[in-house]
């Protein structure tokens, strides 16, 4: 069960584990970063996006031997 909580400055939000990965939480929380500092820029589309493709390509090189080697690193 998904259980979402409203506190003054803070949404708190518990979910079983087995219903989502670490490594989908983590971009989910990465993507929340991301939107949050970008509510405020004045960036077109099209810098968003290029900034969006840097971080995935970023994220990606970070963790893919975390992926390609069943997580044995």
């Amino acid at each position: 069960m998904i259980d979402i909580r409203y506190q003054p400055d803070d949404l708190v939000i518990t979910i079983p584990k087995a219903l989502a990965s670490s490594a989908y939480i983590q971009e989910f929380l990465e993507r929340v970063r991301v939107d949050s500092i970008l509510a405020g820029s004045e960036a077109t589309e099209e810098q968003i996006r290029a900034l969006a493709d840097q971080l995935d390509g970023d994220w990606w090189a970070a963790n893919r031997d975390k992926f390609e080697d069943g997580g044995q690193n």
